[in-house]
Formats: structure tokens, C-alpha cells, sequence
């Protein structure tokens, strides 16, 4: 059953505890209430029935959803990390609580004119992140504080100034080789990272668990991944001494994360330098670039790259 394959893929990603989840949801039924009761004592767009009398119906009905977001508080406080929540900063918090909140009021209060453009923003919203994330890896959590190895270079061939060899690149599931030369004998790293808090981090959760819920083993792709925040991450090509770069393919929408978080044509590149990064909505999504510093390479010895949880690459 698809409900089964999506409650097993939430769970594996973490969604359930992500404490996003539930204060979004207990701002959304507080919405819904304050709207059905608004809706119940003042007569909108209702003109020559504005003396009808008062649906008892709609107070009700404002009671349930208040119960909902009570159930949704308490899950908030029991099955999360609620301190997570003071993580994304409080401007990045009150805003998206805020949102939340204020469209679930529109909604009960207006459920027939607002609840069609709500869905479909919602699944716009989701869309678009499936698109802004195509091409990016789920970063795992670092164990022992070791980092992740997310490329390992095999020179064929050294020489005084010059290497040829191949690069492999992603986890273990999804590895993919890229053949590369440089006019260097030592080389560095270039990875960018996205790092996604607040309620941009809970739709990101959302996306992954759907990815999860209908890929064919219905497992998801992030079973070992950090539930809270969410980040990915992608190598952006290698780098020498003096500012030589092989750039890799990007992802296929990289304009879309391009338009809001565009970083510098070549910030963040020089091996060992000064990472650059971009953040909008109050920090709750950010994107840095950063280059690790350049190691000699040894004909036919593997040197590996491991990236850290906050976005540097050694």
C-alpha cells in the first residue's frame, strides 16, 4: 500500500521527529480554528443571509481543530527535539509559524474561495523542490566526527606538473567515475552545500519521504541521513594551485537555486581559501561553497575527500 510505503520511508528519514513538522501542524489547526470561529461570528460575502442565524456547526468544528493542534503541540513536546526549533533563529521561526498560520486562517475562514489556490501552491512549493534538489546528495551524519568521504581520486599517471586519472564520486549506492586531468601534481576538492532549517527544512523532509514512499523498493533514499536539519551537497569540480579548475556537470535546475542563493562565479574555489555562502529567509536556507586545501598525488594511491557536517572539505 502506498500509505504503508509512505509511513516506512517518513520513519526512515526522520520526519517524525523533525520538530518542524509538528509546531507547523500545530499552527495550522490553531489557523483553521481562529478561522471557523471568525467565520461563525462574522458574516462574510453572505449579504441578504447576514441574519441567519449562527451555525453552531462551524464552532464545533473550530473545537476539533483546536483539539488537533493541541494533539499536534504535545507531539511537539513529546516525540521532537522542541529545542530544535530556537536552531533556524527566531525571526526564521515566527515567520514560517506565522505563514502557516495565517493561510490555515484564510482557509477557515474562506475554505472554498482560498483552499484550491492553498493546494495548489502547496503542491507547486513541493515541485519545486524536488527540481531545486535534483543533482544533490543527502549528507549522512558524521560518525566519530570523521566526515563523509564523498570523492576519492586515482591518478594513472604524476608528473612534475601534471596528473591523469579518474574520480569517483557519490555514497556507496550511487557511485560514478569521471576521468579527469589537471597541469598539477596536487589537487583539491570543490563541494558546494545546502543546508535547509526551519519550515524550508520540512518541506525538504516531506520530499525525500515521498521520493521514499514511491521508489521501488519503497525504502527512501536517506535512511541514514541526519533528520534535523536536512543537507545536501555536490562536488563541484577540482582545483590546483593558482586557481586551475575542472568543473563538473551541474545539476539539471541549478537555476532555480541560482535566482535566490547565486554565490560568486569563482568564490570559495582556491584550495584551502575563504569558503563563500548565501542565506535567505532569516538563515533557514543556506548555500556555501568551500575547497579543501590541495594534497600531492601519488600515481596509483587513492587520496579521499571527506566533507563535515559544517560544509568543510578535508
Amino acid at each position: 500500500m502506498v500509505s504503508e510505503a509512505a509511513a516506512r520511508a517518513f520513519a526512515a528519514t526522520g520526519a517524525w521527529a523533525d520538530p518542524w513538522l509538528w509546531a507547523s501542524a500545530a499552527a495550522f489547526f490553531a489557523g483553521l480554528a481562529v478561522g471557523q470561529l471568525l467565520r461563525s461570528f462574522v458574516r462574510i460575502g453572505e449579504g441578504a443571509n447576514a441574519r441567519r442565524p449562527k451555525q453552531p456547526g462551524r464552532v464545533a468544528r473550530a473545537i476539533c481543530f483546536l483539539s488537533l493542534g493541541l494533539l499536534a503541540l504535545a507531539g511537539l513536546l513529546v516525540l521532537s527535539n522542541a529545542s530544535l526549533l530556537a536552531g533556524a533563529g527566531f525571526r526564521a521561526t515566527v515567520a514560517w509559524l506565522g505563514l502557516v498560520f495565517a493561510l490555515a486562517l484564510l482557509f477557515g475562514l474562506r475554505p472554498i474561495v482560498a483552499g484550491l489556490p492553498l493546494v495548489l501552491a502547496m503542491t507547486a512549493g513541493l515541485f519545486l523542490m524536488r527540481l531545486g534538489l535534483e543533482g544533490w546528495t543527502p549528507l549522512g551524519p558524521a560518525r566519530g566526527g570523521a566526515g563523509a568521504i564523498v570523492a576519492t581520486i586515482l591518478p594513472y599517471d604524476v608528473g612534475p606538473a601534471s596528473f591523469r586519472g579518474h574520480i569517483e564520486l557519490g555514497g556507496s549506492s550511487a557511485r560514478s567515475s569521471v576521468e579527469i586531468a589537471l597541469a598539477s601534481s596536487s589537487c583539491a576538492l570543490s563541494v558546494e552545500c545546502l543546508q535547509m532549517r526551519s519550515g524550508p527544512g520540512l518541506l525538504a523532509e516531506i520530499e525525500l519521504g515521498l521520493q521514499g514512499a514511491f521508489s521501488p523498493n519503497g525504502s527512501g533514499p536517506r535512511a541514514d541521513v541526519a533528520p534535523y536539519p536536512p543537507r545536501f551537497y555536490r562536488v563541484t569540480g577540482i582545483a590546483a594551485p593558482g586557481g586551475l579548475v575542472q568543473a563538473f556537470a551541474k545539476p539539471p535546475h541549478i537555476g532555480l537555486l541560482d535566482f535566490a542563493l547565486l554565490l560568486p562565479a569563482h568564490g570559495g574555489l582556491e584550495p584551502g581559501g575563504v569558503p563563500v555562502s548565501r542565506s535567505v529567509f532569516f538563515g533557514a536556507v543556506t548555500r556555501m561553497r568551500a575547497t579543501s586545501s590541495a594534497l600531492p598525488l601519488l600515481a596509483l594511491e587513492p587520496t579521499s575527500f571527506r566533507l563535515y557536517l559544517d560544509g568543510h572539505v578535508q
